[in-house]
């Protein structure tokens, strides 16, 4: 079992990354092949480091992730923004008709083709 160690550093800013591995441990997703899903839905998956490759992977079949302007761009290193943030937190909480449906991290092909999380409706 991956145990994530998070500090809390309320006047630091925080990466996308990291808000991203917040919201996981508030989750109960679980995303089989992380690693192939990343690299399948994120055209930067090789800069994501090994460590929270499950968590992320959780978090984007649940439908957490949000990327924009490039949906397949997830920028895990990046500082992210105040809107990245609520963004985050409107996905986790399943806040409906709130975000564009096309910054929702999905494949390639088509809105959503990561799989659905089976707790969805």
């Amino acid at each position: 079992m991956l145990v994530l160690l998070l500090v809390f550093r309320p006047n630091n800013s925080i990466t996308r990354l990291e808000a991203l591995l917040v919201l996981r441990r508030a989750t109960d997703f679980t995303a089989p092949e992380p690693e192939q899903l990343l690299s399948q839905y994120f055209q930067d998956a090789d800069e994501i480091p090994e460590y929270p490759q499950q968590a992320l992977a959780d978090v984007a079949i649940g439908r957490v992730v949000v990327n924009y302007p490039d949906v397949q761009e997830l920028r895990s290193q990046l500082l992210a923004t105040r809107g990245e943030i609520a963004a985050f937190l409107c996905q986790a909480t399943r806040r409906t008709n709130v975000l564009p449906l096309e910054f929702v991290a999905r494949g390639p092909a088509a809105p959503f083709a990561i799989p659905r999380w089976q707790g969805f409706a």
